[in-house]
């Protein structure tokens, strides 16, 4: 009776959960939702806007600078005579100046590099947005087929405990007339205990799932549209394996991002090294100076000048910088290169895995015909005397296993799609509205 309330109230909030929106929820719909509430894609979005200040603010650094100084105080003034005989006089005297001064950088080698650098950082930002774009389309539809899955699972399961439950009946009835023996009873009671068991444990998955669902979508949706019957079963196009590698190794979002980060690194050595060159300034000021006490001074001034500097020593700095963006570009070129495997790999598994599903639905869906079959007959027998319900619980239990496999089947073959297309670097929004179709 316990298992049974547990049942029921996780159905009840299942009911609860998933009928807030009289329609159901498209694919589509869920992708939109995550666009408007996903954080990972508006932290992607924040940083892409951030970095387009990069550029002006490296440009910054050889523009002109104007700037305005002054001061005001008090100075003393000890003054002594030549004559020891003379007493010495101290005065004290008002000072203020206030001076414009114009900087304009005539050669800065590190800060022309610097504009390189804001290129790259610049597009960096952008990919990293499109790489936030892409792991959410294929994210959303990796918890859509997920959830459906789950559902389709606790639908068979619940499927199978009632048809358990219904020959328990009819082997209670058997037993009573003496025409079944207790072994049948208390095998099928024991499978109707564990099928109990299995459908309160995926309720429990699914509103685990569900948790996820609003996770995605930032808040609860209504029932899922499910994949028709008629789901096109349609091999890679192009059909040769080797042009999606070549395609995954030139276009993937992930091996382009570290080639950039290698980029960067390098752009960066060279921005460090030009720190060893010397710098031109073209200097400017225009100041006034006023002096007062027993001999009042003023004063206009303007000065033209030419700065030049070079560090001589630094303390080793620049070379230690040196070194450790060395260490830094030797650690992202192994990790490009390992990127490089693990995006061949995934994309080798999902051309395989497209293949091999087309495959596996066809045989489940023929394993489904020949299950029926084989119930239709062993229940025939079961009704004449001539099965046992031990007959009948093992070919209703192989049915329910392929049904279960078969729905499977499907949404893993979508997802190898996608994760083909995703490690290719050519998923998009239109992939998307393709398999929306094959849903209703």
């Amino acid at each position: 009776m316990k298992t049974q309330a547990v049942s029921k109230g996780l159905l009840a909030f299942l009911i609860l959960a998933y009928s807030t929106t009289a329609s159901a929820t498209s694919l589509i719909d869920l992708f939109d939702l995550a666009v408007e509430n996903d954080p990972h894609l508006k932290i992607a979005q924040a940083n892409k806007s951030a970095q387009i200040e990069a550029k002006p603010h490296a440009l910054s650094k050889l523009l002109p600078n104007i700037a305005i100084s002054a001061s005001a105080g008090k100075a003393s003034h000890d003054i002594r005579d030549a004559n020891p005989e003379i007493e010495r006089e101290k005065q004290i005297s008002n000072e203020l100046n206030v001076s414009l001064v114009l900087t304009q950088p005539i050669f800065d080698l590190a800060a022309f590099r610097e504009q390189k650098r804001a290129d790259i950082e610049q597009t960096q930002a952008e990919l990293h947005y499109r790489i936030a774009q892409q792991n959410l389309l294929f994210h959303v539809a990796n918890v859509y087929f997920t959830t459906l899955s789950y559902k389709d699972n606790l639908n068979f399961a619940r499927s199978e405990r009632v048809s358990i439950a219904n020959l328990l009946k009819v082997s209670e009835k058997k037993f009573e007339q003496g025409r079944a023996e207790a072994f049948d009873v208390l095998q099928t009671q024991a499978k109707h205990d564990m099928a109990l068991a299995r459908e309160i444990k995926l309720e429990k998955a699914l509103v685990s799932q569900h948790d996820e669902l609003m996770r995605v979508s930032g808040r609860s949706v209504g029932n899922l549209m499910s994949v028709t019957t008629s789901v096109p079963l349609i091999p890679p196009s192009p059909s040769n394996m080797e042009d999606w590698t070549n395609a995954a190794t030139t276009q993937n979002l992930q091996i382009a991002a570290k080639k950039l980060e290698s980029e960067l690194i390098m752009q960066e050595l060279k921005i460090t090294r030009a720190e060893r060159f010397p710098t031109l300034d073209f200097n400017a000021s225009y100041g006034a100076n006023d002096h007062g006490g027993a001999y009042p001074e003023r004063s206009l001034d303007a000065i033209v000048s030419l700065d030049f500097n070079m560090a001589l020593f630094d303390g080793n700095r620049i070379s230690i910088q040196l070194r450790k963006k060395q260490h830094e570009l030797e650690r992202i070129t192994h990790e490009l290169e390992a990127k490089k495997r693990e995006v061949l790999q995934k994309t080798r598994s999902a051309y395989l895995g497209i293949l091999a599903g087309i495959s596996y639905v066809k045989a489940l869906n023929q394993a489904i015909n020949s299950s029926e079959q084989a119930l239709r007959s062993i229940k025939s027998g079961f009704e004449k005397g001539e099965k046992s319900a031990v007959d009948v619980l093992s070919v209703q239990q192989e049915l329910f296993e392929n049904r279960q496999a078969f729905a499977t089947s499907r949404y893993e073959y979508i997802l190898s799609i996608l994760r083909l297309k995703h490690s290719a670097g050519t998923l998009s929004i239109d992939d998307l509205e393709q398999i929306n179709t094959w849903l209703n």
